[in-house]
């Protein structure tokens, strides 16, 4: 006969018992084939208290498993998330100094521009000067300015092209990682939103999976219920009809 594991009321056990004990007493045959079936399935009675604590225990360990997963998961995302704020606080400082060093070229551009002006103010004024002190030699004096002049605001022109082509070569690289940084910026806040669904789904699951354990701990408590429901009235009947 295939035996199955049983929780019954402990009074039960013990009126059976007593009920054995007292047919013992009175020498009645039945008292040893009851002996007999109680020693047989001694092993398998289970009482509700020792099911209740053993449940319980185990849903105790599970619950100090999943807070143990979830202190890991939250380390995890706060580690990710201070080296994300890492980074970001290197590309500020990469900006700023970019800023600035844009601003310096600037700078001397506007410097470069106001001496360029000085400079032809200064030739315009010496050019005036020779024309009116050496009138015998001005064609020559200004063939000579005109070509220090040119020369002049070649070697300025020139210049100012370097100082643009940079200034241009700058504000490039600076383009480039201003979109490197905020490219980086957004894969790093959409790793953080997918970790936190993560999160979020695995607290529902594991919600879920308590509320279902606590339902099946319910049905089971019911159950235990409905059995000593059953069987506690009738012990009296049948001892009753034993007299």
């Amino acid at each position: 006969m295939k035996k199955e594991l049983k929780c019954v009321p402990q009074a039960f056990i013990e009126r059976l018992s007593s009920f054995a004990q007292k047919l013992w007493r009175e020498k009645n045959p039945s008292s040893v084939e009851l002996s007999s079936i109680m020693e047989e399935f001694e092993d398998d009675f289970l009482s509700y208290d020792e099911l209740a604590g053993k449940t319980a225990q185990d849903f105790k360990n599970k619950l100090e498993e999943l807070k143990a997963e979830k202190e890991e998961l939250k380390r995890e995302i706060e580690n990710k998330l201070s080296d994300f704020n890492e980074k970001k606080k290197e590309l500020v400082s990469a900006n700023e100094k970019l800023t600035e060093e844009i601003k310096a070229l600037k700078a001397a551009a506007a410097d470069a521009k106001s001496r360029e002006a000085e400079i032809k103010a200064e030739v315009a004024l010496e050019k005036t000067r020779l024309t009116m002190e050496y009138s015998s030699k001005t064609q020559a004096l200004y063939e000579e300015v005109r070509i220090k002049e040119e020369a002049m605001l070649k070697k300025w022109e020139e210049r100012n092209r370097e100082l643009e082509a940079r200034m241009y070569a700058l504000e490039k690289e600076h383009a480039r990682k201003m979109a490197e940084f905020k490219s980086k910026e957004k894969a790093l806040n959409e790793d953080f939103i997918n970790k936190k669904k993560d999160l979020i789904r695995s607290f529902e699951k594991v919600r879920a999976e308590l509320e279902h354990r606590e339902k099946e701990l319910i049905k089971r408590q019911e159950k235990v219920a409905e059995l000593e429901r059953k069987y506690s009235p009738a012990l009296p009947e049948n001892k009753n009809e034993k007299k």
